[in-house]
């Protein structure tokens, strides 16, 4: 049986070694580079080869310098390029077994903001900001300096408010605002209306809370092709929260000294695969470190965003806020200094220092994107209640014995109603890649705006009281002097503009742009039934240059302007010598 069996196997050999062999198929290669838009590669890159007519095929994955390599046989075949992070990207591609070798270059575009990007640990504080540009554009290709404040870094330092943020940002810090609104003051400029939620106009005097922001973006420097009048020194833009189709569930609880209390929440929920909805909330009650300082603010946001189509997305979000607390200006100055008070005392009245603002803002916004072209269309609609009242200290005499006090209140209601579009589109003329904006804003702003002075006595706009025992209760009578505002001021608006960003090489980019600005401000003085108006045409011009010697390096100039209305950032006064002859 063994020696039958082994000349079974050996037969079973020879058979083998006289068959004919099977030819392989002729195979070549395909190397390719997968770079950025700004030249560097890209490591970790799939990408995917499908001949035509069949489902499956061949992947690769970039290496760290970008490179990948496919052994594919004779044929077309269908390239998917695809990052995390980057547009997809399709290719067509010719197999032919006479070339040894077929050689591409891949160049990857940043995703729409839009797009889902996941950060694995460690957390680094990085963003891709579109507010200058209206472009998805990389911070380091952008000729202006931004400041990006991120959602980690808000979540990780728990910052609640735009004082905590600005802290972290160059060039830009926080005044007092008289202890009830934001006034940055933004490269050497004092403003309190250069202010955007979601790159739409948020100018009202109050102090804005973080539970609904997803990041913010201080973009430097005049910038009015972008956002229009207004931004001498920059601007803020609140990023918020939207809608995401994947679940969220945060809750959070704090509590603190001086009575501090505060909760917000954070629930998305997706409703089937087209829906997505998303509320965020907040509460706060809490006292502070200055004696009879108190503050209740709470607010509510919710957002939708509706999946029409792969290439089509609808968002609607709404915002009520409300905040009232003790209108709160510190200590009085003495020479040139702080006072010797001590930090905690009060200076006036505080149970007539107060502060309401009650803020409405609801948005919709459309995206499509058809071929090359992305259509983005935004409109706001803002409802604002804002009053304010001071009895505060002003001069302290030489000895420090006594303190002058005075006061006044004012009221603000405003509605704003704006309208933005903006097509951007990436094309490739000869060797040059432009990335193309053209955009229009339609605004309308209307205001009233009455100022009262607190009179003591019902005669006296200032009393002294002693500088050791500066917290008093007083009953003023408050009506308008000769120089308080009683007006009914309303801005409109059309702008158009377009802007160009072309990638000369790898390493120069050079950016143009023009806007033009049609602004007309009409001002009813309610005191002597007075009419005033201006109209302004306005021209935005420009221009940036980046120059790129390494990836992570930038070295860029730019011109631009800023406009401001005569009327003031906050359309509070107009009077004969301002209106166009």
């Amino acid at each position: 049986m063994q020696l039958r069996s082994t000349h079974y196997i050996g037969a079973l050999l020879l058979f083998a070694s006289f068959s004919p062999l099977k030819a392989e198929p002729a195979r070549s290669s395909l190397d390719g580079t997968v770079l950025d838009s700004s030249g560097q590669p890209l490591q970790g890159v799939k990408v995917t080869a499908t001949a035509e007519a069949k489902s499956l095929g061949a992947t690769a994955v970039t290496s760290t310098d970008g490179h990948f390599s496919l052994l594919l046989e004779d044929g077309r075949y269908s390239l998917r390029i695809t990052a995390v992070g980057f547009r997809n990207e399709l290719r067509s591609v010719d197999i032919l077994h006479s070339a040894s070798a077929t050689s591409i270059e891949i160049v990857l575009q940043v995703a729409e903001h839009r797009e889902m990007i996941t950060v694995h640990e460690p957390v680094l504080y990085q963003a891709v900001a579109v507010t200058a540009t209206k472009t998805p554009t990389l911070l380091v290709d952008t000729p202006q300096a931004i400041s990006v404040v991120s959602s980690e870094q808000i979540r990780d330092q728990s910052m609640q408010n735009m004082a905590d943020v600005v802290r972290y940002i160059p060039g830009i810090t926080m005044a007092q605002g008289e202890g009830h609104r934001d006034a940055p003051v933004i490269r050497g400029n004092v403003t309190t209306a250069d202010f955007y939620v979601d790159g739409i106009r948020d100018d009202v005097q109050y102090l804005r809370d973080l539970y609904n922001t997803e990041r913010v973006e201080a973009v430097k420097g005049a910038n009015a092709l972008t956002f229009g009048r207004g931004g001498g020194g920059g601007i803020l833009n609140r990023v918020t929260k939207s809608a995401t189709l994947f679940p969220i569930r945060e809750f959070a609880l704090q509590g603190g000294t001086f009575s501090n209390r505060r909760f917000t929440t954070d629930i998305g929920h997706t409703l089937g695969d087209k829906f997505a909805f998303r509320l965020n909330a907040m509460y706060e009650n809490s006292d502070s470190f200055r004696h009879d300082v108190n503050l209740e603010r709470y607010g509510v946001s919710p957002s939708l965003v509706y999946q029409v189509s792969s290439h089509t997305l609808v968002r609607l979000r709404y915002e009520y806020f409300n905040d009232a607390r003790t209108t709160d200006r510190g200590i009085p100055s003495f020479q040139g200094r702080p006072s010797s008070a001590h930090r905690s005392t009060f200076f006036g009245d505080p149970t007539r220092s107060y502060n309401y603002a009650g803020v409405h803002i609801g948005s919709a916004t459309f995206e499509h994107q058809r071929g090359v072209w992305n259509l983005r269309n935004s409109t706001l609609s803002g409802d604002y209640d804002k009053f304010y009242q001071n009895i505060f200290p002003g001069a302290v005499d030489e000895d420090q014995t006594v303190v002058n006090i005075s006061g006044y209140n004012s009221r603000t209601n405003r509605h704003n109603l704006f309208n933005q579009t903006d097509v951007t589109a990436i094309l490739q003329t000869g060797r040059f890649r432009h990335t193309i904006l053209i955009g229009s804003e339609f605004g309308y702003q209307r205001s009233n705006n009455l100022r009262s002075t607190a009179y003591f006595n019902n005669q006296a706009t200032s009393i002294l009281v002693p500088f050791s025992s500066p917290n008093i209760r007083v009953n003023p009578a408050f009506r308008q002097s000769a120089a308080d505002a009683d007006n009914r001021p309303s801005a409109k608006v059309a702008a158009v503009f377009f802007q160009d960003q072309i990638e000369l090489t790898r390493h120069v980019q050079l950016l143009a742009g023009l806007r033009y600005d049609r602004f007309a401000t009409d001002f009813f003085n309610n005191r002597d039934s007075q009419s005033l108006d201006r109209d302004d045409n306005l021209l935005s011009p420009r221009l940036g240059l980046v120059v790129k010697p390494a990836a992570r390096i930038s070295l860029y100039g730019s011109y631009s302007v800023a406009y401001l209305p005569s009327s003031g950032d906050q359309f509070s006064s107009l009077d004969a010598t301002s209106p166009n002859p």
